[in-house]
This record gives structure tokens, sequence and C-alpha cells, in this order.
């Protein structure tokens, strides 16, 4: 690459196989191994070479390009645009319990994933939406840390099982859940229970 940043190596059609990336000494950096496009993140640095390999004989098209980053505000509902690629980024000003909850269209499959600063996957919310009283990501949260940058992405399933970009609008919203910390003693050792307050 050009200059350092987070690149995206996608296979354009679906592929029976996986794909590895390498650092220039052939160390493995990142793996995917599944059924469907292909698609792997990566930091990378700019003027290092890298390598990367499909374990494939079949003939596909492979693109590489420098993924899109955007701030993202809590308590404020955010559009995402179908095709949206973007990663949103989110840095907390206190530790605390987050939930993101996406809406989008009736019956569809959709995926939030959240990734540290270094865009490594930190976990992911997969579900239909019912109704439309029932965003995606309602059930789960994730403790944040104070000054930590943290990455979201919103994908949903196609007709071929895979995770593409969203293919009609849906809106997001991040929240931050009320807790109560309730410190307590078992033996000598002093611990914190936090409990959520509420459903909202």
């Amino acid at each position: 690459p050009e200059e350092d940043g987070l690149y995206t190596i996608s296979s354009e059609t679906s592929v029976y196989k996986n794909i590895a990336l390498y650092d220039s000494e052939f160390n493995q950096l990142n793996y995917q191994g599944k059924s469907g496009i292909l698609s792997l993140d990566q930091l990378l640095e700019g003027g290092k070479i890298y390598y990367y390999n499909f374990g494939s004989s079949n003939t596909f098209d492979v693109v590489v390009k420098k993924a899109q980053t955007a701030d993202l505000a809590e308590d404020a509902e955010t559009v995402i645009s179908a095709g949206d690629e973007t990663y949103y980024s989110f840095i907390p000003e206190e530790d605390g319990l987050f939930r993101m909850t996406l809406s989008g269209t009736v019956n569809k499959y959709y995926r939030i994933s959240l990734y540290d600063s270094s865009f490594s996957f930190l976990q992911s919310d997969s579900s239909y939406m019912y109704d439309e009283a029932s965003p995606v990501g309602d059930g789960s949260s994730a403790e944040l840390e104070k000054g930590k940058t943290y990455y979201f992405r919103f994908t949903e399933r196609n007709g071929n099982w895979d995770f593409v970009p969203v293919e009609e609008n849906v809106t997001i919203l991040l929240k931050e859940l009320p807790v109560t910390r309730v410190t307590f003693h078992p033996g000598n050792e002093a611990a914190t229970l936090r409990i959520w307050n509420g459903s909202s």
C-alpha cells in the first residue's frame, strides 16, 4: 500500500475455500475460511509488502481497497445508506456499558460487528428484525473503556448467505445503559457488581 490505513481484501464472487494474509516474511497476519464471499480487513503500513492467498484454483476477481471510517455520536440516530461500507468510530468519555441497535427492514437478517482500535474483532450480534419494535442488538451490550477507540460495522445477509453492505437504508443508535455499581467483599477482597437498570 502507498499509505497506512485499514484495507479490505475480498473476492467479488462466492469462493468455497479460504483467504490468508501474510507479511513480507510470510508470517500469517489474518485468515478466514468459509463458503461465500471472502473478505479480510487489516491495518497495513504504507510501503511494506504483503501477500494474500485465496487457496482456490478457480478464477475470480479480487478487490483491494482502503476502508472508510467516520465518527459516531452517542444518543443520536444515524442513517446508514444502502451500500455503505464505512466503519463508524466511537470514543467513550467514561467507562460504561453500551448498546448499539439497528432498525431496518422487517424480516431481514442483519449483523452489528464491534472492533477495537486495531480493527481486531471483539463481538457481533446477528439476528432477524422481526418487527419495527424489535431492533437488532436490543438484547446485547458491550463494556467499553474510557478514551479507547472502537469501531462498528453494519451488514446484512443476502440470498447466498453472505454478509454484505446493507441493501436499504437502516438507522442505528448507540446508547449507554444505566447501571448501578455495588461493592461487596467476598472473603478479604473487594469486588464490584454492576447491575443494569431498566430496558432502554
